[in-house]
């Protein structure tokens, strides 16, 4: 018997204001008089694909421009936030592409359009949206409702109920973090043949060190770099946290990994060099992607 458990959900991207505005009336029957839609995309034929044709069988007298990104460039010395800030400024596009970063600081700022209060007068129907969705951007801007995510993706855990039972290992929760996680996987037993012993837990992926360690990260929020401080974060004390548990984990024998139980990165390193060793290979990586900016 099994049971799913979800996790937090991650937003890929926010459209904000406009777009609710012109949906919310419904289909238009009568002529009216043309208006244009400004909106922030990656590319014209990327948006016309995604939402644009659709939205103009739906509303003929709003006209799209699409307002592309692919135009934003950094002057020097500009973060990718200043730069995204001042394209805004320069385009005044309606409709916003943002962050959750971007979307948690121009909400900050005020400039962004309350869509909660525009649903209401418009009574465009909010509870067909993943609720927890909603309580995530709300997080972002103070319990206020700037903008929506056409799309985001989330993590969950599926796990065996007879197998916990069998142990008297405890059922894991919802919205467990990485750190319970591990140690509720970790009081399973670790005797047996490989292809024939019961596992405590099944990474997603590799299941290697670098693996692992990403995911226990993101799952904390955290970036190997921080784009508005143009510098590297890896050897934080949360990452190497981070990562100190992916390593235990690994070691202690109860994860199933495919036989990859470490990093091909730190494979000869000791103990005290894996961290070091996984850390160089990390900012290799991140150098090279910047040079190509």
């Amino acid at each position: 018997m099994s049971k799913k458990t979800a996790t937090a959900p991650m937003l890929s991207l926010l459209l904000t204001a406009a777009l609710l505005a012109g949906c919310s009336a419904g289909p238009q029957t009568a002529t009216q008089e043309k208006t244009t839609l400004k909106v922030m995309y990656y590319s014209e034929d990327g948006f016309y694909y995604q939402y644009g044709m659709l939205f103009s069988a739906l509303y003929p007298d709003i006209e799209l421009e699409v307002v592309s990104t692919n135009g934003l460039k950094r002057e020097e010395g500009e973060s990718i936030n200043e730069a995204t800030t001042r394209f805004i400024r320069e385009r005044q596009p309606d409709v916003l592409m943002l962050s959750a970063g971007q979307y948690k600081q121009l909400a900050g700022e005020g400039r962004l359009l309350d869509l909660e209060t525009r649903a209401a007068k418009d009574k465009f129907d909010l509870s067909g949206i993943v609720p927890g969705i909603l309580a995530y951007i709300k997080e972002l801007s103070d319990g206020r409702l700037y903008g929506m995510a056409p799309s985001f993706y989330s993590r969950a855990v599926y796990y065996n109920k007879d197998l916990f039972e069998e142990y008297g290992v405890p059922l894991p929760e919802d919205r467990m973090s990485w750190e319970s996680l591990l140690q509720l996987a970790s009081r399973f037993p670790t005797d047996g043949q490989p292809d024939e012993r019961v596992y405590g837990l099944k990474p997603d992926y590799a299941g290697d060190l670098n693996d692992l360690a990403r995911q226990i990260g993101g799952s904390l929020g955290l970036s190997y770099f921080n784009v508005s401080g143009m510098r590297m974060t890896a050897n934080s004390a949360s990452w190497v946290k981070a990562a100190e548990m992916a390593d235990k984990a690994l070691k202690d024998g109860y994860l199933y990994t495919n036989g990859n139980q470490l990093n091909q990165l730190c494979l000869t390193h000791s103990e005290s060099n894996k961290w070091e060793g996984l850390k160089r290979g990390i900012s290799t990586v991140l150098e090279y992607r910047m040079q190509l900016v």
